[in-house]
């Protein structure tokens, strides 16, 4: 299934951002399966660089989707490049550094006020916004693309 298509099931899966150092992503270029090796990793020990949304990328799309267009292609990557035969996108280093940007520009409060908002709905989507704000602070700062997978 393609990355688009996934995006309008993405409530029945996962969201899983993963910054790439330009080594990485040449590897990731020459061999897409490698995304597949990536997320196995993650269960046998931590992926610097790697944040596993899980379920809750839905509800922080949806959450995001009340702001900026920026802050809902930090998670969909509508302006990325689709990896061949993987349920994936890369957005390149310059457009990580303009999302990092959006995404610092955001203040807790706006945040807090929408989880509120939707109650029990809401629980730990603050925090999974902090740490794609720092994911995208800390790649931005190295030059770093950032994967971003549908499981």
């Amino acid at each position: 299934m393609r990355f688009r298509d996934l995006i309008e099931e993405l409530s029945q899966h996962g969201l899983v951002l993963c910054a790439l150092s330009k080594k990485r992503l040449e590897l990731l270029e020459s061999e897409p399966e490698l995304v597949d090796d990536l997320l196995d990793a993650r269960h046998e020990q931590p992926v610097p660089g790697l944040l596993d949304l899980g379920r809750k990328g839905d509800g922080l799309v949806k959450l995001l989707s009340t702001g900026t267009p920026e802050l809902g292609d930090a998670l969909l990557g509508r302006t990325g490049v689709e990896v061949d035969g993987q349920p994936a996108r890369v957005l390149r280093a310059g457009e990580v550094k303009r999302l990092s940007t959006a995404l610092s520009a955001v203040h807790p409060r706006w945040i807090q006020e929408r989880v509120d908002a939707i109650g029990t709905a809401g629980r730990g989507l603050a925090e999974a916004f902090a740490a794609v704000q720092k994911l995208y602070a800390e790649a931005a700062t190295r030059d770093d693309s950032m994967l971003i997978v549908i499981e």
